[in-house]
């Protein structure tokens, strides 16, 4: 049987003078992937440890024509469709190949096939034998791995071969339906296999072996959205039936609840770098339907994001849909005035030891930050701090805030001047 932890989370904000904390430091950068020409939305799906993004632009999220699209180097491109009209793009790997669905005609409900797109034209990957695909997410010698339509109303799980050969992955005994949803370095994939009741378990695929991966105590559903070279799989889980759900990592033989910022019912954890760094989002609130905010979690804490970037503008972040090995992250973002979605990236600020406040120098500011964070810190459930944000205070990586720290910040100021 998995053993199940829980984290015990620190709702920790450190005030300083200005009344604001030190999880409102400039942490990342902020970049807007913008739209495709004429449109009003776009809904980042994936980045990789280039910086590219994929997802797709529409003029309306709710009737629009979806388009997939790659962002790179702060020019978006059109890639197409099978010969239809709409496209999404899902799932990019480190060389640029990018994998998702697309139409293969221009007809009302046209046909979408799962698409592989490196240098040469779109190719359409096929299904099991129905009139639908979908690709999500692509490894690391090319394989890829999605879902299809078989004959009839069931869908499969299924990985797409580099010999260009088709497999279906399997369900949990009496289940009808499923996908795959990600794919790492070894082979091993993760998705979700569902019953004919709508009741869905995160599973995995180790060779032709499927295994249930369970859920939160009690709890009658999960999904696993992710999973990392170490073998690290996140998603989310119900908890006591459907009273609500938690992003859950299961690693090895154990589960743990990821938990959700203060106040919040709900958190669901979609993607896992190598570093184990989880994003994804958390509901603010109890009531439904909430209002959910990007988060990260590092180290068994839950941070905001929308706490954590130098200059938010009107945006606000409410899903964190990925994450690179080098700390970049992809959100989708609503803009407060307009309504509109867009994706943002977020990229790390490096800043040099004893700049907390993350304005480019070390100076008084610095100083009074650490001050008051030797008093103690405030607990503000109006602001929750990441471990990454404590680390700045420990000026002398001893794992503790105190004097000594005073003292190697004297140091670096003098240095300075």
């Amino acid at each position: 049987m998995m053993k199940v932890q829980r984290y015990s989370y620190i709702v920790a904000g450190i005030a300083i003078a200005s009344g604001a904390t030190i999880a409102e430091a400039q942490l990342y950068d902020l970049a807007d992937v913008g739209t495709l020409s004429g449109d009003a939305h776009s809904i980042p799906k994936a980045i990789n440890n280039a910086g590219q993004v994929v997802g797709y632009s529409t003029t309306d999220l709710a009737v629009g024509v979806d388009r997939a699209f790659l962002w790179d180097g702060g020019v978006m491109f059109d890639l197409g469709t099978l010969g239809g009209d709409e496209s999404t793009a899902i799932g990019i790997d480190s060389l640029g190949n990018v994998v998702g669905s697309a139409e293969t005609v221009s007809t009302l409900n046209a046909p979408a096939h799962a698409f592989f797109l490196g240098e040469a034209l779109m190719e359409d990957l096929g299904t099991l034998g129905g009139q639908a695909s979908w690709a999500e997410d692509i490894g690391t010698v090319g394989e890829v791995v999605g879902g299809s339509r078989l004959v009839g109303d069931e869908f499969h799980p299924c990985r797409w071969e580099t010999d260009g050969g088709l497999t279906d992955l399997g369900l949990l005994p009496g289940h009808c339906c499923g996908t795959a949803r990600a794919i790492n370095v070894g082979g091993t994939v993760v998705g979700s296999s569902s019953s004919v009741f709508a009741q869905s378990r995160a599973v995995v695929w180790r060779g032709d072996q499927i295994s249930d991966l369970g859920t939160l105590s009690g709890g009658c559903c999960s999904e696993a959205f992710d999973i990392n070279d170490a073998e690290q799989i996140v998603g989310f889980s119900w908890q006591e039936g459907r009273t609500r759900r938690h992003a859950c990592l299961w690693a090895g033989d154990s589960r743990t609840d990821l938990g959700a910022l203060p106040g919040g019912l709900h958190s669901e954890a979609y993607a896992i770098n190598t570093a184990g760094w989880i994003v994804g989002s958390s509901w603010t609130n109890l009531v439904p339907p909430g209002e959910p905010r990007a988060s990260l979690w590092r180290d068994g804490r839950v941070c905001d994001l929308n706490e954590m970037v130098s200059t938010r503008g009107d945006w606000t972040l409410i899903k964190a849909r990925d994450i690179n090995d080098l700390g970049q992250i992809v959100v989708v973002a609503v803009h407060n005035e307009t309504n509109e979605q867009h994706g943002l990236v977020l990229t790390p600020i490096q800043r040099q030891p004893g700049d907390f406040d993350g304005d480019g120098d070390v100076g008084l500011a610095d100083y009074r930050i650490l001050l008051n964070a030797l008093v103690g810190p405030v607990k503000d459930a109006g602001s929750v701090s990441a471990d990454a944000c404590d680390a700045l205070l420990d000026v002398d990586d001893s794992g503790d805030i105190d004097l000594r720290d005073v003292a190697g910040l004297f140091q670096i100021f003098g240095q300075r001047r």
